[in-house]
């Protein structure tokens, strides 16, 4: 069966920086407290799998639409019974230069990636329905603990509930753009503690728990261009971000209801105050 990549990075503890391995617990423990599965993992996968049954470069067109193959994917897995007469054969007729490459098994594996992001899509679309616009954490929330789905702004946002409960009040969610086009979310603090203020220095780290990892912005950015090229585009972090506007802001009375509820959230050590605060 196939399955979109791992967070293999998050439980590296391994930076000299306290700051980048307390970011690194962060990734880990929205991974462990929250397992769940991401949307914008398994389409990027889809799109690999199917070019390489095709023998398809990532820059070549396909054949046909992706949505065109993906509906013949969901139709050649009907139960024959269910079909009308003469339905799957004409299916491959239509499609022999996708059904002569595939196995059984390869077109299993397609449909399954396409389920598995429809049944996301989903989620999040009834989520959307039940709270609206009127409380974006506790949609957030559910989104982890009743649909098991999450993606990076969720991802982000998790993160940053983490750091301010543990008395972090200077993190924020942000998008990371490309060519003014929101790409991906990420959790972003500077490391002496001082307020983030949209600007990105050599003092400030990433948290992103969607691949579970964290360190420096630059060498975050350089991971991003090198390593997830095929997820999404990212040049550089100078004059590519923006504040999420729906940030978590809890009042003193949330912020206690959150540490009671999610004790595993909060930060524990002998060594060291979280993020070594005063």
């Amino acid at each position: 069966m196939i399955t979109p990549f791992s967070n293999s990075n998050s439980t590296a503890f391994t930076s000299r920086c306290v700051q980048v391995r307390d970011a690194q617990w962060v990734c880990h423990k929205v991974n462990e407290v929250f397992p769940h599965e991401s949307t914008t993992k398994f389409k990027p996968l889809f799109e690999k799998q199917l070019r390489r049954i095709l023998g398809k470069k990532v820059n070549e067109p396909a054949p046909l639409s992706m949505e065109s193959i993906k509906k013949y994917i969901r139709e050649i897995n009907i139960p024959r019974k269910l079909c009308p007469r003469g339905f799957k054969e004409k299916l491959k007729q239509n499609f022999m230069f996708l059904f002569g490459k595939c196995s059984k098994d390869e077109l299993k594996s397609l449909y399954y990636i396409d389920e598995k992001i429809a049944s996301l899509g989903n989620c999040r679309t009834e989520c959307d329905k039940l709270f609206g616009d009127s409380n974006e954490l506790l949609k957030v929330l559910r989104m982890f603990e009743v649909y098991k789905s999450a993606n990076c702004s969720e991802n982000a946002t998790i993160a940053e509930l983490i750091l301010k409960i543990n008395g972090f009040e200077n993190a924020r969610t942000l998008h990371l753009k490309y060519k003014n086009v929101p790409e991906h979310a990420v959790c972003v603090f500077n490391k002496d503690g001082s307020p983030f203020e949209k600007i990105i220095n050599n003092k400030s780290i990433i948290i992103d728990p969607w691949i579970g990892k964290a360190d420096f912005a630059n060498n975050m950015i350089r991971f991003y261009k090198n390593m997830l090229s095929n997820n999404f585009l990212i040049n550089s972090v100078h004059g590519n971000l923006y504040e999420v506007l729906n940030s978590v802001k809890l009042s003193p009375c949330e912020l206690i209801k959150f540490r009671e509820k999610y004790p595993q959230l909060l930060f524990k050590s002998e060594n060291h105050k979280f993020m070594q605060q005063k």
